[in-house]
């Protein structure tokens, strides 16, 4: 079977219309890899992605219906700096290890980061490890310098490195206002 990246095999959908066993699939691998977001009660949840931030998910299948690649666009509004600011996001970003470096990643993050844009985002920002830094570089995405954000009750800066993308020209705007400011993003970043 050819594992290079084919972008016919990009599916673009709404958690309740998202197949069971692609779900599954995804479920599978954020347990394993992301345990912190199954700990107590949430060990067994059936949502990806929290649901008020109102993800869609663009899935890269192989042929035989397995997940290659997932990455999901995010949405939420956060007031800072004297107004209210449409944002987007990525999150739940991964490639299964057998078809790294074959274009599957970059291929969700790239149509994942078009949903932003047609979802009517201003900018666009998410965390990520340290080691992807790079990953997300040349998909676009630029690294804030600081900790521009905060999260949390009561707040606590966020460490992680910060992604960040212009989607618009006020998007700009923000990135100029966080260089200098903060912004709190609520009790997590997606």
């Amino acid at each position: 079977m050819e594992l290079r990246f084919d972008p016919s095999a990009l599916r673009v959908w709404r958690p309740d219309e998202m197949p069971g066993e692609v779900r599954l699939q995804i479920l599978a691998f954020m347990r394993q890899v992301w345990p912190r977001g199954f700990r107590g009660n949430d060990f067994l949840r059936g949502w990806i992605e929290a649901p008020q931030d109102d993800p869609l998910h663009v899935v890269a299948l192989l042929p035989n219906g397995c997940v290659a690649a997932h990455a999901a666009a995010m949405r939420r509004e956060a007031a800072a700096f004297g107004r209210t600011w449409r944002l987007g996001g990525l999150s739940g970003v991964f490639s299964f290890a057998q078809v790294r470096g074959l274009g599957w990643g970059r291929g969700v993050v790239a149509r994942a980061t078009e949903l932003l844009e047609e979802r009517g985002a201003e900018a666009a920002l998410f965390c990520c490890d340290e080691g992807n830094v790079g990953f997300y570089g040349k998909c676009g995405w630029e690294r804030l310098p600081g900790n521009p954000l905060t999260v949390g009750t009561p707040t606590r800066p966020e460490t992680s490195p910060v992604m960040f993308r212009a989607v618009v020209p006020s998007g700009v705007e923000l990135r100029e206002r966080l260089a200098s400011g903060t912004l709190h993003f609520g009790d997590y970043v997606w």
